[in-house]
């Protein structure tokens, strides 16, 4: 609960589905940490910490609490021990439940409000939330709610060399269990050909299972790619260098590229938030050069089908497109050609269509609202 005796202890709680939820939070500690001095306390384990202990720039007073993100007890525990704490969340609805149930003042940070058909349960509890819809429709009814900018660590700064980044994700989903074998089968099978393509320096990024998987598979030695896992801030140093990048469209990869100004080429998603971020990409044309599974597959639709679904059902539409030697020629073609204009055209993501600095926002919105100093 909190006691005004003491200064707020400031206590920061991500989420452990990728590396986005956690890279948004990065620069608002780093406003709190630059501009008041005010105890900081991250609480997470896993994917989440790993994010937090790379970063590149040292933390000065960030005090790491180990631990469950996910277990409302581990969570329930460590926050009311401290003194008079206040909640900021990354998509973590369980630790704004404990805020909730302990009177404790709490903020949502929701980097997906674009997705949400409708918001996860627990999400109305936060006293204070934060979103980008990018200008899609979204009822929310917390008492106080603001539409930011979007968040981006914003560490690397735009090189250029030869190389072409393929980043492919992590291919898995705490939703369901394993990898999605036939959507990077379906890779390698493309992977071999991008010799032929691009005559250039090709490194294939991804999840550390997803990276062993691919390089088990490429039996062909006809591919000259280096197959690589980056930690997060690795990761990113790594587009900054690169002449172009492709991708699934994932939230990270696409904003940092975006925000880097490098030529992006959407490849086929894996997951459904992946096809409503490739759509937006499309409909505001961020980029021309975008493959959605509807130019492959007669059946698809992604309206009638929920995030965990669509993992299954993507990684079937795969093993019809392998299967298919007409439908894969297809997808092969249209993909020679959009690396082949990306290369010579050069365009570049339209920047003006998106706006960044959404930590600046938080900070002055906390700052005012909890008496900050």
């Amino acid at each position: 609960m909190s006691n005004r005796k003491y200064r707020p202890t400031l206590v920061f709680v991500s989420n452990p589905f990728g590396y986005g939820p956690t890279g948004t939070l990065v620069p608002v500690i780093k406003e709190f940490e630059q501009k008041t001095e005010l105890p900081l306390v991250f609480l997470g384990a896993g994917l989440c910490l790993e994010v937090i202990r790379n970063n590149p720039v040292e933390w000065k007073r960030l005090k790491i609490i180990e631990g469950n993100e996910r277990d409302i007890s581990f969570l329930s525990s460590s926050i009311t021990e401290l003194k008079n704490p206040h909640v900021i969340s990354s998509l973590n609805r369980f630790v704004i439940q404990v805020a909730n149930k302990n009177k404790i003042p709490n903020a949502l940070i929701d980097s997906l409000g674009w997705f949400w058909e409708k918001r996860p349960e627990g999400f109305d509890l936060a006293d204070i939330y934060f979103y980008n819809n990018f200008g899609s429709k979204l009822e929310v009814s917390n008492s106080l709610s603001y539409k930011i900018p979007l968040i981006i660590t914003g560490h690397a700064t735009s090189k250029q060399t030869d190389s072409i980044i393929f980043n492919i994700g992590g291919a898995k989903n705490p939703l369901v269990n394993g990898l999605q074998k036939n959507y990077l089968k379906l890779l390698i099978l493309l992977i071999d050909r991008l010799p032929r393509i691009i005559q250039k320096k090709i490194i294939i990024t991804g999840g550390r299972d997803a990276i062993k998987f691919l390089k088990k598979e490429d039996k062909t030695n006809e591919c000259v790619c280096s197959f690589r896992s980056f930690s997060y801030f690795e990761f990113e140093e790594q587009i900054s260098s690169s002449q172009m990048v492709i991708t699934p469209a994932g939230m990270g990869v696409t904003l940092s590229s975006v925000f880097l100004q490098k030529p992006i080429i959407i490849y086929l998603p894996e997951n459904l938030s992946q096809i409503k971020l490739g759509k937006v990409i499309s409909d505001r044309v961020i980029t021309p050069y975008v493959l959605e599974w509807g130019n492959y597959i007669s059946t698809f639709n992604s309206d009638t089908i929920s995030e965990g679904d669509s993992i299954l059902e993507i990684d079937n539409y795969s093993l019809q497109v392998i299967r298919n030697r007409k439908i894969f020629e297809k997808l092969l073609k249209d993909f020679s050609s959009k690396v082949n204009q990306a290369l010579k055209q050069k365009v570049k993501p339209d920047l003006l269509q998106l706006k960044f600095g959404g930590e600046r926002l938080i900070f002055n919105t906390l700052q005012k609202i909890w008496n900050l100093t």
